[in-house]
């Protein structure tokens, strides 16, 4: 077990930057409390404490933007450019569902809609459908007046954003039910 303030430490990052991390993966980085005797035993008074799982741990120094995540990453895979970050494992899961079931359509990943530099990470050609899998709302932390303007663009096709836990099942539903000019936004789960 690894406590917040080795891990602070390791990758020479501020507490405050870490937080927000595991504020964003709540779902997947979960803390372990631990209890009152533990605590004495690592010498400190604090009432209560939490430490994380060497398994957390890797993931945390591994997903992070850090220095220290970078030489790992280098040392572990070399130079193999971006290594993909977390929320990409769910995205290639929903291409694999969404290319079985589209078979005979025209399915895109990460394709730029009018040849503009708006990448968006599927798209229908014959539903004009564009689907966002957003894990927890990824655009939250975009620009809000950057992302008004990217809407705008959206304004010709239907649009679904939708968190990656979501089942088959709604997200087949919602494409039934949008409309050209539409936005539909299937989160949180």
């Amino acid at each position: 077990m690894v406590l917040k303030k080795d891990i602070v430490a390791f990758m020479h990052v501020p507490l405050s930057t870490l937080n927000t991390y595991l504020k964003k993966r709540c779902r997947d980085i979960q803390p372990i409390k631990l209890d009152r005797t533990t605590i004495k035993k690592l010498g400190s008074k604090a009432v209560q404490m939490n430490a994380y799982t060497v398994q957390d741990v890797g993931t945390i120094v591994l997903g992070m933007k850090s220095e220290v995540g970078e030489q790992l990453k280098t040392q572990m895979f070399g130079q193999v450019g971006t290594v993909a970050n977390i929320e990409t494992t769910s995205e290639i899961e929903w291409w694999q569902k969404l290319k079985a079931s589209c078979a005979d359509l025209s399915l895109f990943h990460h394709y730029h809609i009018d040849k503009s530099r708006i990448e968006v990470d599927f798209y229908l050609h014959e539903l004009e459908l564009i689907l966002e899998c957003n894990g927890y709302d990824g655009h939250a932390s975009y620009d809000p007046v950057a992302e008004k303007k990217r809407e705008q663009l959206f304004k010709n096709y239907r649009v679904i954003r939708f968190h990656h836990q979501i089942d088959v099942a709604t997200l087949f539903r919602a494409i039934l039910k949008v409309k050209k000019g539409e936005i539909i936004r299937l989160y949180p789960v």
